[in-house]
């Protein structure tokens, strides 16, 4: 897979980390986000749906870490990644090779959004690709500069996996990662 830049790696950060709760966010804040080429601004709620219980971000975290192995993600793309590593945000992240940040070759994040997919594509105005993963309804969505990424219907929430960089071959192997995780929702 080819280099990104860090510019790409920078906004993906920040996509995610929007879509996020860190500790200490009020209770039923929301973060307006726009995507390119959306023509309004989706609200996405950083508290859980109604019904739902508030779960830690490193039990999520550890939970999203679980989802996948490193060879999973070596048979997908032919790349050799190092464990999952769990932030402070309730993500998951592996990097290729003995990495620890991002350096280009490649990096998986995966999450748990409280959104729902009709939300998930309603950020994106027209863009995107509807797909099924696993059994669940999916979107593949390209953001310029951050990856591809797919949105896989969880209920009232979306399961977020983004590959940074984005080539020819990522749509394959994130469909492929996806069905493995789906199939642990």
């Amino acid at each position: 897979m080819r280099r990104s830049n860090l510019a790409a790696v920078a906004a993906l950060a920040l996509a995610l980390a929007a879509c996020s709760s860190p500790a200490g966010a009020p209770t039923g804040a929301t973060t307006p986000t726009k995507a390119p080429g959306a023509t309004t601004a989706a609200v996405v709620p950083t508290t859980p749906p109604a019904g739902a219980t508030a779960e830690a971000p490193a039990a999520v975290a550890a939970r999203l870490c679980a989802m996948l192995t490193p060879d999973d993600l070596k048979t997908a793309t032919g790349t050799v990644f190092g464990a999952g590593v769990a932030d402070d945000y309730g993500q998951c992240i592996w990097h290729a090779g003995t990495a620890t940040v991002n350096d280009g070759k490649g990096q998986l994040v995966l999450a748990m959004q409280d959104i729902t997919l009709a939300t998930a594509k309603g950020m994106f105005g027209t863009g995107g690709t509807d797909l099924t993963v696993g059994g669940h309804a999916a979107l593949w969505n390209v953001v310029e500069n951050v990856g591809g990424t797919i949105w896989v219907d969880a209920g009232s929430r979306v399961l977020v996996m983004t590959f940074n960089p984005n080539e020819d071959d990522t749509q394959a192997a994130l469909t492929q990662l996806a069905g493995i995780a789906a199939a642990k929702l």
